[in-house]
């Protein structure tokens, strides 16, 4: 896999690429003038950082490199090859996610709570309507031939080969970053990149059983909120997910992590922007 989609989408794709590193490097800037001492705004104007982005992106790769499934890095190599980009640059776009997660917002419905009876589900991607990549959305659909494999629309931008959401005929998954809390030290750098891991439950999940054993046997590294609904199930777990703690939540427990901002409401499971 990974040919047809850098053939046909090979001038989003580099477009993406260029557009995420400036996009990243005037953010950076930018938040160096408004946040840092007077006496650090230097920096703003002096340091090189779309280097300096492309380091930490480099390390991220270092840090899950043997934890990422060899499928992934085929896939990149292809699409690649096909839209006339250097591998790498494609391997380090596809670990933004990993570096930035979302502050996004997910809602499941059903039984109660939807039309019908069932399971509606909403992934929000609470970004800045300015930023570039949002110029190349797509929906990219997959018909995998490895075991165990089904037909997936994966929901991103161009170039980006995981999962911020997506929907097969049996699961749909969605995400937001989950803000730090507490002091325990629950993230990692080391382990599968949560998007991968995403796409990887659309691939071959079938029910939510069967995708929280995936995600709980996975080596996870950052903090997320994981929305995952099955349509044999008719309804969304909400999940807890980070590289030390793994949470199941559904409509009727789901109060526990938020007990004043997420009241018990039944056939509603919802992560927020600021959860």
């Amino acid at each position: 896999m990974g040919q047809a989609y850098g053939y046909l989408f090979k001038d989003e794709i580099k477009e993406n690429l260029d557009n995420m590193f400036t996009y990243f490097d005037g953010m950076i800037r930018d938040f160096i003038k408004e946040k840092l001492p007077k006496a650090e705004k230097w920096m703003a104007d002096t340091l090189p950082i779309k280097q300096l982005v492309e380091v930490a992106l480099t390390d991220t790769l270092v840090a899950t490199f043997f934890y990422t499934p060899k499928r992934f890095d085929e896939e990149i190599e292809a699409m690649c090859a096909a839209a006339g980009i250097h591998k790498s640059q494609g391997v380090l776009i596809n670990l933004f996610p990993e570096m930035t997660r979302a502050a996004c917002s997910i809602v499941g419905a059903w039984g109660p709570a939807a039309d019908g009876g069932t399971l509606k589900m909403l992934r929000a991607l609470d970004w800045e309507p300015e930023a570039p990549v949002n110029k190349n959305p797509t929906v990219v659909v997959y018909h995998p031939e490895e075991e165990g494999s089904q037909v997936f629309a994966n929901i991103g931008y161009a170039g980006l080969v995981g999962s911020l959401a997506g929907m097969s005929p049996k699961i749909s998954v969605a995400e937001k970053e989950w803000w730090p809390s507490g002091t325990r030290n629950e993230t990692s750098p080391y382990g599968t990149p949560w998007a991968y891991l995403l796409r990887d439950v659309l691939q071959f999940g079938t029910d939510i059983s069967d995708s929280v054993k995936m995600l709980g046997e996975a080596h996870r590294t950052w903090k997320l909120f994981l929305g995952i609904g099955s349509k044999d199930d008719n309804e969304m777990a909400g999940i807890a997910y980070a590289a030390d703690e793994f949470e199941v939540y559904n409509d009727q427990n789901f109060s526990t992590p938020y007990p004043e901002e997420h009241p018990i409401m039944d056939g509603i499971v919802y992560w927020d922007k600021w959860a």
